[in-house]
């Protein structure tokens, strides 16, 4: 639980934020043939690697970057095809996303394991990464992860809910394309920081339509029940309780991690823009517990 005193005291440090956001020298780097815009910044011993939403970017983890730089090294990049990244034409797979990960990491340097925080598609490349590197991933934070059980969409019990959840093209709900900006970023959060709702629109209104549609499939074209067993570090699987994807979905992720963790925070599907302050300290509570040195 986040105590009232953290909750005010990180809320008194993202109000400023939103009119001087923290800014790291932006670089690229080539890796896997592709060109792609980074930030590393920090002065911890471990590093975090923070992966976006599609149809945002780096800029998405501007409201946590200051507070978790503060312990720890920080590398955020555009996915291919979004921000300042390279664009993309086609089909991307999940190993695409994958490739282009580890190649940064060597590009970069970074041999040692590192952990892993994703939002959306951010976080179902975290858990397929973890998954087939072992040798490289101390831990994983995936937020409302764009994974399921089955490919193409959701599963079990919660499959019943899919017809209005934004599953996956093609399966038994919308593609994320056709989601109102009210199912993603309820309007009780826009009118609470309409700073946030700006800079997020902006962000949206940036993104590239068809590297959008290329990048999509990456996540729904996976079956999870097939990679989640192999993740052998710690994982959080965050639920978004104001996402209109069933939470059930969620835990059901997290209970086929043999070290999987859940939790639920009180936001919508873009949790590090929507709601910092809550998604701060269940990332510093995870980050102390399992550092990614000395696994």
């Amino acid at each position: 639980m986040i105590s009232a005193h953290k909750l005010m005291c990180l809320t008194a440090l993202l109000g400023p934020l939103s009119a001087a956001l923290h800014a790291a020298p932006t670089q690229w780097a080539e890796a896997n043939g592709v060109h792609l815009r980074y930030e590393l910044s920090g002065q911890g011993k471990d590093t975090v690697v923070l992966l976006h939403e599609v149809s945002t970017s780096l800029e998405s983890w501007d409201f946590v970057v200051p507070e978790l730089e503060r312990t720890h090294r920080l590398l955020r990049y555009d996915l291919r095809g979004f921000g300042l990244s390279e664009r993309t034409h086609g089909t991307l797979t999940m190993e695409d996303e994958m490739e282009d990960l580890r190649s940064l990491l060597a590009v970069l340097g970074i041999h040692d394991k590192v952990t892993m925080v994703g939002g959306a598609i951010g976080g179902a490349i975290a858990l397929n990464f973890a998954a087939a590197h072992p040798e490289l991933v101390s831990g994983v934070v995936a937020i409302s992860p764009a994974a399921y059980m089955k490919r193409g969409g959701l599963s079990g019990n919660a499959t019943g809910a899919a017809g209005n959840t934004g599953g996956a093209p093609g399966a038994a709900g919308a593609s994320p394309a056709t989601l109102s900006l009210e199912a993603a970023y309820p309007l009780e959060l826009q009118q609470a920081h309409p700073d946030r709702i700006a800079r997020f629109r902006a962000i949206q209104a940036a993104s590239d339509q068809a590297s959008f549609a290329a990048s999509v499939p990456a996540a729904y074209n996976v079956a999870f029940a097939e990679v989640l067993p192999h993740i052998q570090c710690p994982a959080l699987i965050i639920a978004t309780a104001r996402w209109i994807r069933p939470v059930s979905s969620f835990k059901e992720l997290a209970d086929a991690i043999p070290h999987g963790e859940f939790t639920v925070i009180d936001t919508g599907h873009f949790a590090a823009m929507e709601s910092p302050e809550l998604l701060i300290p269940v990332l510093e509570q995870f980050l102390d517990k399992h550092g990614s040195r000395g696994q």
